[in-house]
């Protein structure tokens, strides 16, 4: 039957046009899609390694506030000793817990080290090592060691250009508090524990600081 007057088909070219019109339009929607779902998995990422750095800081608050302040008389090469139960120095801080960073376990007994280690491209990384107690001459020579920290260690914080560790000393008649860079277990005018770890960490021009808080009790003899 022939067409009515005044109707026709589409023609060839139209039918082009249109469907790469219609080729542009899905290519444009599916690029959207594409790059609505990488933000939304860069946002889900950064939200899981926020949540892992909170969770890790913490266990990590969890275990330096665990900190056992005591001190202790024991013969240590050849030398009679009093020791108060932390040590620290600008890379290393050695103390005595009851709380386990690894299993988040609050019981047992713990020597912890908090030491910064050079990495790959002169960066260094601040890890966590734990070990079970088990005497008194066993923390003696743990707090007076020279020697890397033994036991499980674990690598907490980002990599950066330089990570120090500071101690926060209470104040004293005269002296206001103040941080320092050296707690010394056998000084005996230094016979408590430092009120607060904190560690900083540097990279480029970042800067990051973490702030460790050791609640005020007293030093059993």
């Amino acid at each position: 039957m022939p067409a009515a007057k005044g109707q026709r088909g589409f023609t060839l070219l139209e039918l082009l046009v249109s469907t790469a019109l219609t080729a542009i339009v899905l290519t444009l929607l599916t690029s959207g899609l594409r790059l609505t779902e990488a933000a939304w998995l860069r946002g889900s990422e950064r939200v899981r390694t926020m949540q892992q750095t909170l969770a890790e800081d913490e266990a990590i608050q969890a275990q330096v506030s665990s900190a056992i302040p005591r001190q202790l008389t024991t013969q240590f090469e050849q030398r009679q000793l009093q020791l108060t139960t932390f040590q620290g120095n600008a890379r290393e801080a050695r103390f005595f817990s009851n709380y386990s960073w690894q299993g988040g376990r609050n019981s047992g007994l713990w020597l912890v080290s908090y030491r910064v280690i050079h990495e790959s491209d002169d960066k260094e990384r601040l890890v966590v090592s734990e070990q079970g107690f088990s005497s008194e001459q066993q923390l003696a020579a743990f707090l007076l060691g020279s020697q890397p920290s033994t036991g499980s260690g674990f690598p907490y914080g980002e990599l950066a250009d330089h990570i120090e560790l500071f101690y926060l000393r209470p104040s004293s008649p005269g002296s206001p508090a103040a941080w320092v860079q050296e707690w010394k277990c056998d000084d005996q005018k230094q016979k408590q524990l430092p009120r607060g770890v904190r560690v900083h960490w540097q990279s480029a021009k970042q800067e990051r600081d973490l702030t460790l808080v050791i609640p005020v009790r007293e030093v059993p003899q």
